[in-house]
């Protein structure tokens, strides 16, 4: 007698997060190349967030030494640390928290010159992750980035603000994950096997028990047959009286002649979840605007040899809507639990699945034709072409929600932050003001500090108690040196409506400091 294997140690380990993103989710996790410039408090919160659920590697770049201010904001180093490479200890102190993730380090040379010598392989990564990068170097940096459309998140804790940044030439969402859903059970364009299921049920001659594990699915395709019947329609109920008429037909077959005495004052779960449900079953089945803006992109329109697989799926399933589909996606497959028996359940989930399968099967029948109408299917490995059929899968399950993101690039954000400050009115409320762009804006100002005094607003040595003063002179004439920026990098009335003087004096309080709470959170 053969044992049942239980769930293996990874399984055990990764538990909490396989039930979040699945396990083509930790896949792809696992075979991530990350790539993390600066080992201060906020990149190693960034990898140890990573590391944890089980990154596959990560590259640390950081020529600096510890120092005592990093102990005093950073939990990974200690003073017994100070001056040894920062990328060496926080990379081996990262990797103590998952042994099977791979950490390297690169502290020589700094990153600039890195990027001016054009030696390292930037390529190799699937992402690479900035913390606090001064400006002039980011631009550099995403700029060589953007050329080989490797995505860069710059991610900036600032006193208690930070700021995350992401710059992509385009990536494609797959598995959104949404939290909230309705299910693809299309009631108004049913199945033909649901229908037959459907009309084999005849509720006159229903068991007392059958009628009380009756699923709601089917109590709501026979009510809105009956419904449509009635009303000589072939639609759904819109309007509110619409949709009473069709709870006075539910209300209805809820009663039954197997029913005795003591039954009459009982609630029956099943119809009160189905009149519970109405608004999530009784929907129009469309497709979302955004899979049609993908069925119409420029990317999917023009297929070559050299086109993502992204969008070689895209267009079968573009082909499947115009044909099999009959205007519709491919059915996703997945039936919501409700009340009824194990067996009534069964039997519907085998119905939609079955049908899933089918679409499944089209769409990856027009994949490879696509695949070999533009010689791609020949230069592909055995292992690509036989993860085919898993991977049109993973589509078809999620098509509700496939989408594309491109962002603009960090060189060009000037023009873009310019463009907003001209949309902000010149006269506008305190909590206007005060929004994330007014935030946004002041950083770039301090950026722009940095860049004339190779120091950031506020930030200078620890003083002694002698020495306050100065320090508050010093704040004072950073202040104004700050406002006297923002006055020459955009127009005075505008820069002024757009960022107080309030937000300014925070910054340049800040000193640009950094919190080990802030980079965590």
């Amino acid at each position: 007698m053969s044992k049942i294997s239980g769930p293996d140690t990874k399984q055990i380990q990764y538990d909490r997060q396989l039930r979040l993103w699945g396990d083509h989710g930790q896949k792809a996790l696992e075979a991530g190349r990350v790539c993390l410039i600066g080992a201060n408090a906020l990149s190693t919160e960034i990898l140890k967030a990573l590391v944890l659920p089980g990154l596959g590697s990560f590259t640390i770049i950081d020529h600096q030494l510890i120092t005592l201010e990093d102990c005093g904001s950073n939990f990974f180093v200690h003073p017994s640390m100070i001056d040894q490479p920062r990328a060496r200890v926080t990379c081996e102190l990262l990797k103590q928290l998952n042994p099977d993730v791979h950490g390297t380090y690169v502290d020589k040379p700094c990153i600039d010159d890195l990027l001016k010598q054009n030696t390292f392989d930037f390529a190799q990564f699937n992402v690479v992750i900035t913390a606090n990068l001064p400006l002039n170097t980011l631009v550099i940096l995403s700029s060589h980035l953007w050329s080989l459309k490797i995505p860069l998140l710059v991610a900036r804790a600032y006193g208690f603000i930070g700021t995350i940044r992401l710059q992509v030439v385009e990536h494609h969402i797959i598995e959104a994950h949404p939290d909230d859903t309705i299910p693809d059970l299309r009631l108004d364009h049913p199945l033909k096997s649901f229908v037959n299921h459907c009309n084999s049920v005849d509720f006159n001659s229903l068991t007392r028990e059958q009628h009380l594990h009756m699923p709601s699915l089917i109590i709501l395709y026979k009510t809105l047959q009956q419904w449509q019947k009635q009303t000589n329609r072939i639609d759904i109920p819109r309007t509110r009286k619409e949709r009473d008429e069709f709870k006075q037909i539910l209300e209805q077959l809820s009663h039954h002649s197997a029913y005795d005495a003591s039954d009459l004052n009982k609630s029956l779960e099943n119809f009160d979840e189905a009149k519970r449900v109405i608004p999530s079953r009784l929907v129009n089945t469309t497709i979302p605007s955004t899979i049609n803006n993908l069925f119409q992109d420029r990317s999917c329109l023009e297929l070559s040899n050299q086109s993502h697989m992204f969008w070689f799926i895209i267009n079968a399933m573009k082909l499947f809507t115009q044909n099999e589909g009959q205007g519709l996606l491919p059915v996703r497959g997945e039936v919501p639990d409700m009340v009824t028996n194990t067996n009534s359940y069964v039997k519907l989930v085998e119905i939609y699945q079955e049908q899933a399968k089918k679409d499944c099967e089209t769409i990856h029948n027009y994949l490879i034709d696509l695949l070999k109408q533009h010689n791609r299917f020949s230069t592909m490995s055995s292992n690509e072409a036989a993860t085919l059929h898993e991977l049109v899968h993973i589509y078809c399950k999620n098509a509700t929600f496939l989408n594309v993101m491109r962002t603009a690039s960090i060189t060009n954000e000037d023009d873009s932050l310019k463009k907003l400050i001209e949309q902000i009115p010149l006269e506008s409320s305190s909590d206007e003001s005060e929004s994330e762009v007014s935030w946004y804006i002041g950083l770039r100002l301090c950026d722009a500090f940095y860049e004339k005094f190779n120091r950031y607003p506020g930030e200078f040595p620890l003083s002694t108690n002698d020495e306050t003063n100065s320090d508050q002179r010093q704040l004072e004439i950073d202040f104004s040196d700050l406002k006297q920026i923002g006055k020459q990098l955009f127009n005075s009335d505008r820069q002024q409506s757009s960022i107080r003087e309030n937000i300014v004096e925070e910054l340049c309080r800040y000193g640009a400091s950094e919190l080990h709470s802030i980079s965590a959170f």
